[in-house]
């Protein structure tokens, strides 16, 4: 099978290349480092065999839109082998595939939109959550200063944001609720690693590593927990006649209901509308829009601390050119996830056999020093010297699978964003923060915490 598939270091029987990549984690402690090696030997298109199972990874732009966006049909499904198959069942949004997930997405997709997404409606919703902490940042000002924590300044803006979407309720800044789900969120995030991504279930099941799976889904059942609350208290309310759940839902929970009901009444069979695709549902989109959208603006207030200049430059379109480098640099999947291909095809006029893993991993494109001269800059006028740039940052992903909160996020980052530069100067509050992530070898960018200042601009 070696023949039908991109160059790669040689797998052994059984374990395939394990050993070279369980190696290189440990030598370089970080996951985008050892990718990185890996392009580095075999170039922009290489196999790591996992176990039995080949992965491909993508590394440059043109390969990825011709595979994920011209020949897309041919990568459908998203890899739900290992611990997504164990604890998902197929269900939710995330790791889902096939008709069900395609009714579904679907169904998510068309409710976010009629909710504004993309429309003045989202804009209103996220300036709310902006002014209201504006205003905080006011009441507590001295002398024009106030300092706040990076990950609970933006937690309970985004938070809020997405809490109210869900389920029309907003968060204040003390909110024990939301400090709890937020806790069990980032515990779960935390302790998330490439091995609960690229090791077989059978090893995850191992007695040894039961504290291991324990550390990583007690939070998550404690997160469901808080999700299914607002589930049994809006399904009460509609028995009892306080709440009506109406053709124009003001949430999605409402939404979802509603879809149940008319599924039932129409006689639909097998429906993959039900309450425990809508618990997993909205753990999904929970993490999606919580995590991502803070781990970038996380990055960018860092940048503008670094780079105190870029903040004096807030004009249209050179601020659109810095929140293009802000993606770039935060690059938020350090391992993109990988998608099952379906049958053998080619990719980059080499050979990828069917049941092959194939994944584009954007944390390779972002870093392609043969695109982005001296990477590893924070230059936001790259993008205002080559207008070709700007298409090649895909941090939502690409092709079918690609995130599908791309336009609240988008919304939020710039909304966001924008009005801190327009309102305030963003300065480090005591050491400078720590650029290096807080678990590198996780899938995911985790950003460490930090304070910072804010002056208001007179």
């Amino acid at each position: 099978m070696r023949k039908k598939l991109p160059k790669g270091p040689f797998p052994l029987p059984i374990i395939g290349n394990y050993h070279q990549f369980i190696w290189a984690i440990y030598r370089e402690k970080s996951m985008v480092k050892v990718l990185q090696k890996f392009q580095r030997e075999y170039g922009n298109l290489f196999t790591i065999w996992l176990g039995p199972t080949p992965s491909v990874s993508i590394a440059d732009f043109e390969t990825a839109q011709e595979a994920m966006v011209k020949n897309g049909d041919k990568f459908p499904h998203r890899d739900s082998s290992g611990i997504f198959e164990d604890n998902r069942a197929g269900l939710g949004v995330f790791a889902a595939n096939g008709h069900e997930w395609q009714v579904r997405r679907r169904f998510t997709l068309q409710t976010l939109r009629n909710f504004g997404l993309g429309k003045n409606m989202m804009e209103a919703r996220i300036m709310e959550e902006v002014n209201s902490r504006f205003q905080s940042i006011e009441r507590d000002a001295v002398n024009g200063e106030t300092v706040r924590n990076i990950h609970n300044f933006l937690d309970i803006t985004i938070g809020s944001l997405i809490n109210s979407i869900l389920f029309s309720k907003r968060f204040k800044e003390d909110d024990e609720e939301f400090k709890k789900l937020k806790r069990n969120l980032d515990a779960s995030t935390e302790n998330f690693s490439w091995f609960e991504v690229l090791m077989p279930l059978w090893i995850q099941k191992l007695k040894i590593f039961e504290k291991r799976q324990e550390k990583i889904f007690t939070p998550q059942k404690e997160a469901l927990k808080y999700l299914n609350s607002y589930i049994v208290k809006r399904q009460e309310e509609i028995e009892n006649g306080q709440r009506q759940v109406s053709d124009e839902p003001q949430d999605f929970l409402d939404a979802y209901l509603q879809k149940i009901r008319q599924e039932k009444e129409d006689g639909v069979k097998d429906s993959p509308f039900h309450l425990e695709d809508l618990r997993l549902t909205l753990l999904d989109l929970w993490i999606t829009a919580q995590e991502t959208t803070a781990a970038t603006l996380n990055v960018a207030i860092m940048k503008m601390i670094f780079h105190p200049e870029v903040q004096k430059k807030d004009q249209y379109p050179y601020f659109n050119a810095t929140i293009q480098e802000i993606h770039r640099h935060a690059s938020i999947l350090n391992l993109s996830f990988w998608r099952r291909n379906a049958e053998d095809t080619v990719v980059a006029g080499q050979p990828v056999a069917e049941g092959a893993l194939v994944g584009v991993q954007l944390s390779l494109l972002h870093r392609d020093e043969s695109v982005y001269k001296n990477w590893q800059e924070f230059n936001p006028s790259r993008f205002l010297e080559n207008e070709k740039l700007n298409r090649m940052v895909i941090p939502f992903g690409v092709g079918k699978r690609a995130c599908l909160g791309e336009s609240m996020a988008q919304a939020e980052i710039y909304l966001i964003f924008g009005n801190l530069l327009l309102n305030y100067e963003i300065q480090a509050h005591g050491a400078d923060p720590d650029p290096e992530e807080l678990a590198p070898t996780c899938p995911f960018r985790v950003p460490k915490d930090y304070d910072f200042k804010l002056i208001k601009v007179t």
